[in-house]
């Protein structure tokens, strides 16, 4: 049994290290930047967010800045107590570890079994994480692009096509006494027909299902075909998933607009 360094003085009302934390990266393969503007509804108007401005970050992360650290720990089983999530990682704890990364900027997320060992001893193996930076990959992803008609009567048929999408995953961690969910990034939305035309410039006459009496639509055609081959705009809503403990990720698709 490897006690680590802590138990030599036989003191075993403190959860001290039972050996050396097992560490890995979680992530398969590195992040890929975009490197387009995005096309993004700030109420009330459409905004061009340069690459790097928050909403739109894109960094060239490796999988090496996203950890995880695994270690067993042991304690009398009269006085242990469970740790709470978000506690922060000793670096004392390391046992002298010499890689690449700070530690100390890890926090609990999982508070494993607890093990009976021997004499009233248990050990527990508990999970600890950094917030891991914002991240991107590719997947292909079939959009309904708009159509249009301007006041001078030029025209197309909304379309769709299987296009390049971008998924940018932004994590965000909770307090265990703040439980403020993350933004939701909104879908690139514009008016639309009866026939299915989308119309994003004042129409010559007024539509019934126009949602303003006014002329003015969001975004502007001017505004959108701007966009058309050199931004991105959200091609769905932002849906967020529970990553690990109190960490969440938001993931939020773009794709270019045509």
């Amino acid at each position: 049994m490897n006690l680590g360094i802590t138990f030599t003085d036989g003191d075993w009302t403190v959860a001290q290290p039972d050996g050396a934390p097992e560490i890995y990266y979680p992530f398969e393969g590195d992040s890929i930047p975009g490197v387009y503007p995005l096309f993004l509804y700030t109420d009330p108007d459409y905004d061009v967010i340069p690459v790097g401005t928050s909403p739109n970050l894109q960094p060239p992360n490796t999988n090496a800045r996203a950890i995880i650290i695994e270690q067993d720990f042991m304690v009398q089983a009269a006085v242990y107590t469970p740790m709470l999530l978000n506690t922060a990682y000793n670096p004392a704890w390391s046992l002298g570890w010499n890689g690449p990364d700070d530690l100390s900027t890890c926090f609990l997320i999982n508070e494993g079994r607890v093990e009976p060992i021997v004499s009233g001893i248990v050990k527990v193996r508990r999970t600890f994480a950094n917030l891991p930076p914002s991240r991107n990959r590719y997947e292909s992803f079939t959009f309904q692009f708009p159509g249009y008609t301007t006041n001078g009567g030029t025209s197309r048929q909304s379309f769709s096509m299987t296009v390049n999408s971008r998924l940018q995953s932004d994590f965000f961690l909770l307090s265990n006494f703040n439980n403020a969910l993350p933004p939701i990034i909104p879908q690139f939305l514009v008016f639309e027909f009866e026939d299915g035309n989308v119309i994003i410039d004042p129409p010559a006459l007024a539509d019934p299902n126009m949602a303003t009496s006014s002329f003015g639509t969001t975004p502007p055609l001017a505004s959108y075909v701007l966009a058309i081959g050199n931004q991105e705009i959200v091609a769905e809503t932002s849906h967020l998933n529970k990553w690990r403990g109190n960490i969440y990720e938001r993931v939020t698709r773009f794709v270019v607009a045509r």
